[in-house]
């Protein structure tokens, strides 16, 4: 739908950025050439005028049953692309890229934290790994030609609190569980009605891992009070978030390798996990002429990669709060995302 590209703004930063600068010299005139003046006593100001830029919406899903609690990407063997979104009354959606809806959940789910899923068995099968309120996992089997979602309980363990997975290989979707003071790696493989999780190594990590996120050009991150990168073996801290993450994500194009997430503040922070001390950028999502936006934002998901002429670089799906209170999700051109100004 190419008449979407016209909603995208390339001036909302410019005018951010300047009249983030008028208000500075306008707060500290002495800094801009002007005479200082005595400070004034007993004077309550606010505690920040200038506001933080914004990635412009493209466009948006159909709205949802419910609030949505997490998102993730979920790819068939057609080579499509789908967003799926999980509600907390337990329903799993799948929305397709103009947002028109293609499957969903006939009963509630088990299932509370959803992970990017992969083909399975046939152009318009996929998988994604899930975890209960309880830690369990879940294998959720998407069938798109029926438009069925069903799930198979995965004996692993359980106590987790964070999971995600990378790209489909060897017909195993390599994914990671997060839980306290430790990531385990491994991968999910389905064999008719039966799941299982073959665990392959395991990284001592310090505090309870809430988030994680695994990309095949970057590797694997995982998040709770602050933001790891896990390479072989070894754990490196890449960045100290300002605030615990709540929904981590990593994204890659050209110009950047990135680290993307939200906080309590329901903004989206991004860091360069290329530069040795990155410094986090933080943003909103603004509405478009027909289109709106979550703000606060709670939750997000990226794909990298190109997919057609609205997502140059790959797909940001945001998903939180918004005004007129109907739940949906966003879209945002990652390469908006990296590319932004400070």
């Amino acid at each position: 739908m190419n008449e979407r590209e016209w909603l995208q703004s390339a001036n909302q930063f410019v005018n951010t950025i300047a009249r983030g600068a008028a208000v500075f010299c306008i707060a500290a005139l002495a800094a801009c050439g002007e005479p200082a003046q005595e400070p004034v006593e007993n004077v309550e100001t606010a505690p920040s005028l200038i506001e933080r830029p914004t990635l412009p919406a493209i466009w948006e899903t159909s709205i949802g049953s419910g609030e949505f609690l997490d998102l993730a990407f979920v790819s068939s063997g057609g080579g499509r692309l789908y967003i799926a979104g999980l509600t907390a009354d337990g329903d799993l959606s799948i929305y397709d890229l103009d947002g028109a809806p293609i499957a969903q959940s006939r009963d509630s789910l088990d299932v509370s934290k959803i992970a990017a899923g992969a083909p399975l068995l046939g152009p318009s099968t996929a998988i994604a790994p899930g975890l209960s309120e309880n830690g369990d996992l879940y294998a959720l089997v998407i069938d798109l030609s029926v438009g069925g979602v069903g799930e198979i309980l995965v004996d692993a363990g359980g106590g987790y609190t964070a999971i995600c997975a990378g790209d489909m290989s060897d017909d195993a979707l390599p994914m990671a569980l997060g839980r306290s003071d430790e990531v385990l790696v491994g991968a999910l493989r389905i064999d008719g009605d039966t799941a299982t999780f073959e665990r392959q190594e395991s990284y001592d990590l310090d505090g309870v891992v809430t988030t994680c996120a695994w990309n095949s050009d970057q590797g694997l991150a995982a998040a709770g009070d602050r933001v790891f990168r896990i390479a072989d073996g070894a754990v490196e801290i890449a960045l100290t978030a300002p605030a615990s993450p709540l929904s981590l994500e990593l994204g890659m194009t050209e110009a950047a390798s990135v680290a993307v997430w939200t906080d309590e503040e329901g903004d989206v922070l991004v860091a360069n996990v290329a530069e040795p001390t990155p410094e986090p950028k933080r943003f909103g999502v603004a509405p478009g002429m027909s289109v709106g936006a979550p703000d606060p934002v709670a939750v997000i998901a990226i794909q990298s990669g190109r997919f057609g002429p609205d997502y140059e670089a790959g797909v940001v799906a945001a998903t939180g709060l918004y005004a007129d209170g109907a739940p949906r999700i966003t879209y945002v051109d990652l390469a908006s995302l990296i590319d932004a100004p400070d």
